[in-house]
């Protein structure tokens, strides 16, 4: 009340002044406000995009070996020529590096306990069907194809689409949370937008 009062007793140019430095006061604090929110957006954005973005192609990479693994057991136990055989054991050489670097990658990214609970299940899961595959391969090097093809196609192989399912389960669990913060941020962004045109 008494700062109108004030206002009235000064002249003309001097209340034009302080109008002028309120609102440039205002738009200041605005546009500052305004670059440190876009700031935590930022971050933010490259968070969600480097453990929930990064690591879906990671888990797409690391299905993807996986698949093509099984595969090449299954023709390493159908194929006769020695070097044949040996052409797809180096694949499977191959295979299994790419599958050990995308699994470390998506190791990486993880968040969550149950994220961590999922890749644990996966571990425990890798290793009793690298012990089998062993044995597959084993088998028909001894001369022992049939057994081979049963104990892949019986055990192996499901226990190999087991680790598949669990690799796509941790996929959907991060594409949920990726469009989570995805809402989140847009929200924000109105928000920011409206306090510009508030202050302003």
């Amino acid at each position: 009340m008494k700062f109108m009062e004030s206002l009235r007793n000064i002249s003309v140019k001097k209340r034009m002044t302080i109008s002028f430095g309120i609102v440039t006061g205002l738009s200041s604090i605005a546009a500052v406000v305004a670059v440190i929110m876009l700031f935590v957006v930022n971050i933010r954005y490259s968070n969600a995009l480097e453990l929930n973005g990064f690591i879906q192609g990671d888990i797409g990479h690391y299905t993807t070996y996986l698949n093509e693994e099984r595969m090449l057991i299954r023709d390493i136990i159908s194929l006769s020529d020695q070097k044949d055989i040996d052409a797809k054991k180096a694949e499977l050489a191959e295979a299994d590096e790419k599958i050990a670097y995308y699994f470390q990658e998506m190791y990486d990214k993880l968040e969550t306990d149950e994220e961590m609970a999922i890749v644990q299940s996966m571990i425990k899961d890798l290793e009793s069907y690298h012990a089998l595959r062993k044995q597959v391969i084993s088998l028909d090097e001894g001369g022992k194809g049939v057994d081979a093809f049963l104990l892949l196609h019986g055990e192996a192989a499901p226990l190999a689409g087991k680790i598949v399912s669990e690799a796509e389960q941790l996929l959907a669990m991060n594409v949920e949370m990726g469009n989570t913060v995805s809402k989140q941020l847009s929200s924000f962004s109105i928000s920011i937008i409206v306090l510009i045109i508030v202050l302003t």
